[in-house]
């Protein structure tokens, strides 16, 4: 079966991805799992390879690389594992935020850091409760303080919380408790005073991922750590939302096709009634949908990531986004249940497979808030007609 490796366009990210995947995530990822801390030293092996900063502009030592460039490296770490996949683009998104901060800027001395590898930084937009309800439910806020601000409020969901150097934090800047006019992005130190980690969530896997509650109490911020100023916030994140939504769908067709991988290894020496696993229907029929669930992933993502930046970009983002994940799901089900009670086996990979790919379910906006954004256009379509 062709995997991704033969199958993607050949290019140097691709082939860095590749070298990564093997190299580094291939040999380490069981032993990352069964850690608490997150592999510094392999996101500096991503920083050497030009995967920590792809979208960064080159006098940062960044790629700047679009995401159609970028998105099927995913593909190829996910087939390694989903859940580091998921971290560098967490990180490479933060870092993006962080290359817009103003010349001479106490944010912009970061930025060669966070590419290159050697400082980690995470984003942080949920806060609790709230879910993808950004504009209605957010309540971390930032006040003027003489000629910066002071941020207090607390996010959840704080990927790399107790590990990261830096935080960009979306945030309101006026009095108000609902819309966007007032919302700005800002850089926050994991050093600043009044920044405090909360208990650490308990997952069912990726414990070298870890994600907690972020507390900001009256954290003073000078006016060089403003990423986006009041009014910007909004916009920045959702244009980004976009291109994590490709990311997410990319590496949720790195899954299927790991999860495929596994079930055909599992079988290919396994015998049942007299017959080859894979020559009972009831088996092979529905490892051929996976394999079609594959192909339709990789087409959508790669079709979304052509048109990130244009009026369609968002909605075929959605639709990748709530394609790919699902189907990453249904993957590993299937493919676990062809492979019976070994499909269970942390050794054989599935259990870890259905977890990261329950994860993508719900990272970057659940599934109904994809749904929500098709739904807006089939009735904006019927409106028209």
């Amino acid at each position: 079966m062709p995997t991704p490796a033969s199958t993607l366009t050949d290019t140097a990210i691709v082939e860095a991805a590749r070298v990564h995947a093997r190299d580094t995530v291939q040999p380490s990822a069981d032993a990352w799992h069964r850690s608490d801390v997150f592999p510094r030293d392999a996101l500096r092996a991503a920083g050497e390879l030009g995967l920590a900063g792809y979208y960064v502009p080159r006098r940062y030592g960044g790629q700047d690389l679009s995401c159609a460039d970028v998105a099927p490296i995913f593909e190829v770490l996910s087939e390694a594992d989903g859940f580091y996949a998921l971290c560098l683009s967490v990180h490479n998104f933060a870092t993006r935020a962080v290359s817009l901060a103003a010349p001479g800027s106490s944010a912009e001395s970061w930025i060669e850091e966070l590419a290159a590898g050697r400082a980690l930084a995470g984003i942080l937009i949920t806060e609790e409760g709230g879910g993808s309800d950004v504009a209605g439910q957010m309540t971390t806020r930032a006040v003027r303080d003489g000629i910066g601000w002071r941020l207090s409020g607390t996010k959840a969901l704080a990927t790399f919380a107790g590990q990261a150097d830096v935080f960009v934090v979306l945030c309101r800047s006026g009095d108000a408790t609902t819309g966007t006019d007032d919302m700005m992005v800002v850089l926050v130190q994991a050093d600043d005073p009044g920044v405090t980690v909360g208990p650490m969530y308990e997952k069912s896997s990726a414990s070298f991922m870890p994600v907690a509650d972020l507390v900001f109490d009256d954290v003073y911020l000078d006016e060089g750590r403003v990423l986006a100023p009041p009014g910007q916030g909004f916009p920045a994140v959702m244009a980004t939302l976009d291109m994590a939504r490709v990311h997410v769908a990319s590496g949720a067709t790195g899954l299927c096709t790991a999860a495929l991988r596994a079930a055909l290894q599992d079988a290919a020496d396994r015998r049942l009634f007299g017959s080859g696993v894979l020559e009972l229907q009831g088996n092979l029929f529905p490892l051929t949908d996976v394999e079609t669930n594959v192909h339709a992933s990789r087409l959508m993502y790669r079709h979304a990531a052509d048109l990130v930046g244009t009026r369609e970009g968002a909605l075929a983002a959605a639709h990748a986004k709530r394609f790919a994940t699902d189907a990453a799901v249904d993957a590993a089900v299937v493919c676990a249940r062809v492979m019976g009670a070994r499909g269970i086996r942390l050794d054989r990979g599935l259990p870890r497979i259905l977890a990261g790919a329950q994860f993508l379910t719900m990272a970057d906006g659940a599934q109904n808030v994809q749904r929500m954004l098709i739904g807006r256009d089939l009735l904006r379509r019927a409106r028209a007609s």
